[in-house]
């Protein structure tokens, strides 16, 4: 963290990287969390500053993407939030008892509507934005 903000002219306040370690626990699979998150402060930047106030404010690691995605849903109309709903349902394993994980590949998109143009992977969130 210390370097990227370093060659990119900022500063990070003392305590942040202490706060995002002790929030990034050692899970696996944290790396795109944290990517996120660090976005999310840069976007509360004060100046040329990363502070914990901006990291909080964000969501921390555990709730940047889920903040993100809760607005991105949000500004969708109906029909797009209907597929969102169902992608995201295909996409996840909800655990009973567990806690949810990520479901493997879902078969392709036999599932997507005939009538929907067919996104690539990387374009489905701009597609659904942009199709209703």
């Amino acid at each position: 963290m210390i370097g990227p903000a370093t060659e990119a002219g900022l500063l990070l306040e003392p305590s942040l990287v202490e706060t995002v370690l002790a929030d990034l626990g050692d899970e696996p699979g944290s790396l795109p969390l944290l990517s996120h998150a660090l976005f999310a402060t840069w976007q509360r930047r004060r100046g040329r500053v990363l502070a914990v106030a901006g990291y909080q404010q964000a969501g921390g690691v555990q709730q940047t993407i889920a903040h993100s995605a809760e607005r991105v849903f949000g500004a969708l109309s109906p029909t797009p939030q209907g597929i969102a709903k169902d992608v995201f349902l295909r996409l996840t394993a909800l655990g009973d008892g567990t806690q949810d994980t990520r479901a493997g590949a879902c078969g392709g998109l036999s599932w997507w509507p005939a009538e929907a143009p067919r996104p690539s992977r990387w374009s489905l969130s701009g597609w659904l934005r942009r199709a209703w």
